[in-house]
């Protein structure tokens, strides 16, 4: 165990949520990850290691619907990431990726939501490429 005041430390909670989830314990990082969130605020880290538990929810998600929601949570998690820091890359580089798994492994259930998700995605990361080089 360690001190309360170490274990309380911001950098030690996200450690310890990311060890819960490669522990196979995600739904429990994830509760970690909000409640460091709402506690102390977003950081790009903080919302790339919630994306990262909510895409892998959706990895292994039973039902097309189900992974649907994770999925739409990852996105949600890395954009507001992203929007945080452009030059912190991790949410960035997630973010495409996120969109065309939701594209290649979840069509069947909602072909046209996986589609709009994409374009609508792929519409935004050239607005914020342009804004950033404009």
């Amino acid at each position: 165990m360690l001190p309360l005041d170490v274990a309380d430390l911001e950098e030690v909670r996200e450690t310890n949520a990311f060890a819960l989830s490669n522990a196979g314990r995600p739904i429990e990082a994830i509760a970690k990850l909000e409640e460091l969130i709402a506690r102390s605020g977003s950081t790009p880290e903080r919302l790339g290691l919630l994306g990262g538990r909510y895409k892998r929810l959706f990895n292994k998600a039973a039902r097309p619907v189900e992974g649907l929601v994770f999925l739409n949570e990852a996105i949600d998690a890395y954009e507001r990431g992203m929007e945080l820091d452009l030059n912190q890359y991790y949410c960035s580089s997630n973010l495409p990726g996120s969109i065309a798994s939701g594209s290649a492994k979840k069509t069947n259930c909602a072909p046209g939501l996986s589609r709009q998700l994409s374009s609508r995605h792929a519409n935004e990361r050239e607005s914020a490429t342009l804004q950033t080089t404009g």
